[in-house]
């Protein structure tokens, strides 16, 4: 499989340059969430704790790509025939944290895709084994919490507040569709 090789590789040059080891990001237990909504909270409060662990502020995040390799993930990108999967994360004893990011994808979501695959690193314990109780509900709040979680993380809505006050807008009214307006 080209990921598992790019990997590999990426970890060769490390190895090559001398680079420092890397160490995965720590995990935060969270249960699997009971509902849809329920999925939307942990990934937003999941967003906030980690934005505040690394001092991020409010502000928007610029370089999604910088954050998640300083957290000691190899982050490869690489074009996929599907485009089914936005990314993959990957947990290996030999190789660490990997996440891909599938450019066949719009190069706008690239950020977005990225996040979601880290919460799933963060939260998830994706080490390539078989989910197999996993029920189709599971996928998809475990799916939702990830999806609110990289909205939360690359545009908090403290920030979101602090903006459309600079516009007027009450910071109670404030939401994300009205700076997309």
């Amino acid at each position: 499989f080209r990921f598992e090789q790019r990997c590999r590789d990426y970890r060769w040059l490390e190895e090559v340059l001398d680079a420092p080891s890397l160490t995965r990001p720590r995990g935060y237990e969270f249960p699997v969430p009971r509902s849809l909504p329920d999925a939307q909270d942990q990934g937003e409060s999941l967003a906030v704790e980690e934005r505040n662990r690394l001092a991020l502020g409010s502000d928007p995040v610029l370089d999604a790509f910088q954050v998640v390799e300083s957290q000691g993930v190899r982050v490869i990108l690489m074009r996929l025939e599907s485009t089914e999967a936005t990314g993959i994360c990957v947990v290996d004893s030999e190789l660490g944290a990997c996440l891909m990011v599938n450019t066949a994808l719009d190069p706008n979501r690239r950020s977005y895709d990225l996040l979601h695959e880290y919460c799933h690193l963060l939260v998830d314990e994706f080490d390539g084994a078989n989910r197999s109780g996993e029920t189709q509900d599971d996928h998809d709040v475990v799916e939702r919490r990830a999806n609110a979680f990289a909205a939360a993380f690359l545009l908090p809505q403290d920030g979101i507040a602090r903006f459309m006050e600079t516009r007027g807008v009450d910071r109670k009214d404030a939401r994300l569709p009205d700076v997309l307006a």
